[in-house]
């Protein structure tokens, strides 16, 4: 199983994003990752339910494009699940930049990794 000791966490009240400095994929390739977003829990629970979607883009010529979202139903877990997206040809540059984020949330409820 794995754990989250490696994990990025997102948690609280203030922007949720995380961004790549600019990384050679001028031949493509593909983002991997694992997600795990808070389960159902109780009111109890440290880790309350996640409500808000996640959100990968790339960045070529200061403009950041979407090419994942990934909706908290599905990765509403409490396990990390895998994740494979390949780089639209537009991202193929040698400093393309990744960003997750999480425009909207709600800061007592939304909990991932």
């Amino acid at each position: 199983a794995l754990e989250n000791r490696n994990a990025l966490v997102f948690t609280g009240v203030y922007f949720r994003k995380a961004a790549t400095s600019g990384l050679n994929v001028e031949h493509g390739g593909r983002v991997e990752f694992y997600l795990k977003m808070g389960p159902i829990a109780s009111d109890n629970a440290v880790c309350k339910a996640s409500f808000e979607d996640v959100i990968l883009e790339y960045n070529v010529a200061d403009q950041w494009v979407e090419f994942g979202n990934y909706p908290a139903w599905k990765f509403r877990s409490d396990s990390f699940q895998f994740v494979s997206e390949d780089i639209p040809v537009e991202g193929w540059t040698n400093s393309t930049r990744f960003r997750f984020r999480q425009p909207s949330f709600d800061p007592l409820r939304d909990h991932w990794a």
